[in-house]
């Protein structure tokens, strides 16, 4: 992928001649900039918020809650359960 334009290239074009001749094409005014401008795109771009990563901490949050919740139905459950036994017991 070219991390200017966002063009998802293949993998024949991701050979480093034709990734010249896509920046030469593309992107000529960029042609002159040197490596470490490319890696600070690269370092942006992987740190960019995805869905995952802004997600992940509700997610968490919502699985702690539907755990708890599942453990306080069953202990309702059990306890009316137990309570059904011991009605029936006593008659």
């Amino acid at each position: 992928m070219c991390l200017l334009c966002n063009k998802v290239l293949g993998n024949d074009d991701m050979k480093p001649s034709k990734l010249q001749d896509h920046l030469r094409r593309y992107h000529p005014d960029k042609t002159e900039k040197d490596l470490k401008y490319f890696q600070t795109l690269k370092d942006k771009f992987q740190k960019r918020p995805t869905l995952d990563r802004m997600f992940a901490s509700t997610s968490q949050r919502n699985d702690d809650g539907l755990r708890a919740s599942y453990n306080i139905s069953l202990l309702i459950a059990k306890t009316a359960y137990y309570r059904r036994e011991v009605n029936f017991a006593s008659r």
